[in-house]
């Protein structure tokens, strides 16, 4: 896929863009290593609370890059639902 200089377009065309960018990176044999990097990484198989102690800061930036692992998949899913 093209990389388009994406300041012409409306954001409408610029947001189907990115979706499309991202189901490339999740069905790409490169991306899928990389996002199972970082759902190992990021806590996407397990909690982000320890047990023995809740420190609500650590809490925070766990869940912070919990967050970017799922919004990484979302992306996704999203481009691939619209390629069909």
């Amino acid at each position: 896929m093209e990389i388009e200089n994406s300041e012409n377009l409306d954001p409408q065309e610029e947001l189907k863009r990115m979706h499309a960018l991202y189901a490339t990176f999740s069905q790409n044999a490169i991306g899928q290593q990389v996002l199972e990097d970082l759902k190992k990484r990021f806590h996407y198989h397990s909690t982000t609370v320890r047990t023995d102690v809740l420190d609500v800061n650590e809490l925070a930036y766990a869940e912070g890059q919990r967050s970017v692992v799922l919004f990484l998949i979302q992306m996704g899913e999203i481009g691939k639902q619209a390629d069909k």
